[in-house]
């Protein structure tokens, strides 16, 4: 769907502290939330722009080191078009 069809990754309900989601179209993060305890926001840009510099496309869980935030266990899942980890 196109970025102003959707509701912002931060209004995601049921994510646990420390998650951390990121909406990709054609190669570029447009939205993303981390969430913490009871709230979310956007993800540090920095983490955004280690997930953007990577690729996604065969849906095998990998370890990475977002800046700012640590280590995570991050999947790709293909959607319609777009990719969201």
């Amino acid at each position: 769907p196109a970025p102003t069809t959707m509701k912002p990754l931060i209004h995601l309900v049921g994510q646990a502290p420390g998650n951390v989601v990121a909406l990709i179209q054609r190669g570029d993060v447009v939205d993303s939330a981390l969430f913490l305890d009871g709230e979310a926001r956007a993800a540090p840009p920095a983490a955004v722009d280690e997930i953007a510099e990577l690729s996604w496309p065969d849906g095998e869980a990998r370890s990475i080191e977002l800046p700012g935030l640590g280590w995570y266990r991050m999947v790709g899942q293909p959607g319609d078009g777009d990719e969201i980890l």
